[in-house]
């Protein structure tokens, strides 16, 4: 099993495709993209260190926010839950440092 962050990005409706791009380029696996009832983008990153959720969370949402300051993009990334799934890859596992 692995530990997975889910992460929900408000933005304009106008905004969501370079949120997704930049969200993508933050290293997080986009998930979804809605525009009603509110325009969120929706992403995930799996946490490949035990222990690591808390700096994985961090420097998530840091990246998140500064690839969207470099879109032009003014919006909010929160943490909408944690969860445990069973071990698949993606793009932001391979990316991810294990020891």
């Amino acid at each position: 099993m692995a530990t997975v962050l889910l992460f929900r990005c408000q933005a304009a409706e106008a905004d969501l495709d370079a949120a997704a791009r930049a969200l993508e380029r933050a290293g997080l696996d986009v998930e979804g993209v809605s525009a009603a009832p509110e325009p969120v983008v929706t992403a995930s990153r799996v946490v490949t260190r035990r222990g690591a959720v808390l700096g994985a969370w961090a420097e998530a949402v840091e990246r998140a926010h500064a690839e969207l300051r470099s879109e032009g993009v003014t919006g909010l990334v929160e943490l909408a839950d944690v969860q445990r799934r069973p071990q698949v890859r993606t793009a932001s596992a391979a990316a991810a440092v294990t020891p």
